[in-house]
């Protein structure tokens, strides 16, 4: 009987103290720190080229987590010669989300083997052969002289030069990563290599690429 009362005792300390601990080692820290109140806000319209975006998730701790979070990233943004921007979220697929929406025309990058696949696939006719010349009016509704949504003025039937001479290419002014047509770009998903990727310097929204669909095609 005294070892069940002693057995009964010791569970109920142990209960006790896991109970309490948390509270006798609680600091001033808050459970979710919200770093966008101290750090930049930044646009998501992925037109600032030059900066270098970091996406950061809260987590428990002060305002000191941030400061390293900060003299870290500009130490990568030193080294690269680029501005950086904190991008906090609350969870790594609240970054995955912002990831995916911003979106991009596609490059085809040198590992082509020239299989021209991608080319048919194109709904915007902004796929060439290394070499071929290219207009604007090809495959789209666009001719004469226009301007386009970028604030560039060209003539849609004038010839071209081709932006590679060695493998095919993909006009950005005309890639519009196939939204509004199908659910992925379908070079990207032909490719038999995967060289047909983002295009880093080719940063817009999903409203300006579906905006610039409804431009090439006089929607």
């Amino acid at each position: 009987m005294k070892k069940v009362v002693i057995g009964l005792v010791v569970v109920i300390l142990s209960i006790a103290l896991l109970v309490t601990l948390p509270f006798m080692f609680k600091s001033n820290q808050e459970d979710y720190i919200d770093f966008s109140k101290v750090s930049e806000n930044v646009d998501d319209n992925g037109k600032d080229d030059d900066t270098l975006r970091i996406g950061l998730i809260s987590v428990a701790g002060d305002n000191k987590s941030y400061i390293l979070e900060k003299e870290l990233a500009n130490y990568i943004g030193e080294k690269l010669n680029k501005k950086v921007k904190l991008i906090q979220k609350k969870s790594y697929s609240d970054i995955n989300l912002l990831l995916k929406n911003k979106k991009m025309a596609i490059i085809i990058t040198d590992d082509c083997i020239n299989c021209g696949a991608c080319e048919p696939e194109c709904p915007n006719n902004a796929i060439y052969e290394g070499a071929d010349d290219w207009r604007y009016s090809d495959g789209t509704a666009l001719r004469g002289n226009i301007v386009l949504p970028n604030g560039k003025h060209v003539n849609a039937d004038e010839v071209q030069k081709p932006i590679s001479d060695d493998y095919y290419y993909i006009v950005p002014d005309k890639c519009t990563e196939c939204l509004g047509f199908h659910e992925e770009p379908q070079c990207a998903a032909v490719c038999p290599v995967d060289c047909c990727i983002p295009d880093e310097n080719h940063k817009e929204t999903e409203e300006e690429l579906l905006q610039k669909k409804a431009f090439l095609h006089n929607e």
